[in-house]
């Protein structure tokens, strides 16, 4: 039993592979935030210092400014798992333009092998840690070697059932994604 397949990653498939693989790893979550809530209260208490330390600056003034601080912080701790994963592409899209050449995929029993333009691996499904599901794209995440993602539009309702049944023999399920976890913190 083996499926070969053929693929060309699209930018959505793109950007959900790397949220659900942010999302799949709590202390990437964590670490994220830290970095970024540093960044704003630096910004935040900078700013503040220099309201109460410039006596030179009217009080009303300094309440619009201080207001706009809270806004804006507030909007940034908002916005960030979305933007944060926009800039990330958009980078991507620039410096990683093999991740849009056409990828050729064999899955059999006891692994399989995923070649693009820079990369070939043959991997066994024993090294693999688990196969997530969202809304467009299967994320199949090694143990040490990062993840592969496959989109769902690959399958035919001929091949999805036996790669369901090659993860079954090989004691990996396909964990499913709820769409309120895919653009968590």
């Amino acid at each position: 039993m083996a499926i070969s397949l053929k693929f060309t990653l699209k930018g959505q498939e793109l950007e959900e592979g790397l949220i659900v693989r942010h999302n799949s790893k709590p202390y990437l979550r964590f670490l994220k935030i830290l970095i970024f809530m540093s960044i704003v209260i630096s910004l935040f208490i900078f700013l503040l210092f220099f309201l109460i330390s410039n006596s030179g600056i009217p009080a009303i003034a300094k309440k619009i400014v201080l207001k706009g601080l809270l806004i804006g912080s507030g909007f940034a701790l908002l916005s960030y798992p979305i933007l944060g994963h926009k800039a990330m592409i958009s980078v991507m899209d620039k410096v990683a333009t093999f991740l849009k050449d056409p990828v050729l995929i064999q899955i059999e029993e006891s692994g399989f092998s995923y070649k693009n333009a820079v990369r070939k691996s043959k991997i066994e499904w024993s090294s693999i840690e688990k196969v997530l599901e969202s809304k467009n794209i299967f994320l199949i995440i090694h143990r040490v070697k990062g993840y592969y993602t496959l989109p769902k539009r690959i399958f035919t309702d001929e091949n999805f059932p036996e790669f369901q049944q090659i993860l079954a023999a090989n004691h990996i399920q396909i964990e499913k994604i709820q769409k309120s976890k895919l653009f968590s913190i």
